[in-house]
């Protein structure tokens, strides 16, 4: 038998059974129960908020590149928990009528929002972004620019009924042909931006 034959024949093995170590590893990491917290609400286990138990208020206005941003604020003033989730739309409205201005805002996908979110009874405080692009961003021709001075908001996702509600807001102007508004998703707390 030559060298190589025999390093050959001892090479084989070793790796073999280095292998078999490495999958009777995997198997036993794979074979290992995971724990899953069981502390963390369910949109069963809370109920949803109801547009009547909450009150709306609107966080100071920024802006950046064109661009005004709004936190929209839900209180829960209800005795009870209640929880809202996803992200909503939004239909920008003018008058006491309420009247639908312009289409319904694009969603702005932002990490850490969207998810469910409880509100402590009598406390509890969550907010969704709200974002205006001024219709100066645009070419007058295909924006068409409209006042609008509110916006309704409604939650799918949370209930079986939607949670409309509705958010007077300073008269600016947006887009009447193009979408010039985005929303994100709902968020725990009042602090302000993303």
């Amino acid at each position: 038998m030559r060298i190589s034959q025999v390093q050959t024949k001892i090479r084989y093995p070793a790796m073999l059974a280095v292998a078999c170590l490495a999958l009777a590893g995997c198997a036993a990491t794979s074979s290992t129960p995971t724990s899953t917290p069981t502390s963390t609400p369910t949109s069963d286990a809370i109920p949803a908020c109801a547009a009547a138990n909450l009150v709306l208020t609107t966080g100071p206005t920024g802006a950046a590149a064109g661009t005004a941003y709004t936190n929209l604020f839900f209180t829960n003033r209800s005795a009870a928990s209640c929880s809202i989730s996803g992200i909503p739309t939004a239909q920008p409205v003018v008058g006491t009528g309420q009247t639908p201005v312009g289409p319904p805002a694009t969603i702005n996908p932002v990490t850490a929002r969207g998810g469910l979110v409880v509100l402590a009874a009598n406390s509890g405080v969550a907010n969704v972004l709200y974002a205006i692009s001024s219709a100066d961003n645009y070419p007058k021709a295909s924006c068409l620019p409209v006042d609008a001075d509110g916006v309704i908001i409604t939650f799918n996702a949370s209930t079986e009924s939607p949670l409309v509600t509705y958010f007077p807001m300073f008269k600016r102007p947006i887009c009447r042909n193009l979408s010039s508004t985005r929303i994100a998703g709902i968020a725990a707390g009042d602090a302000s931006g993303p």
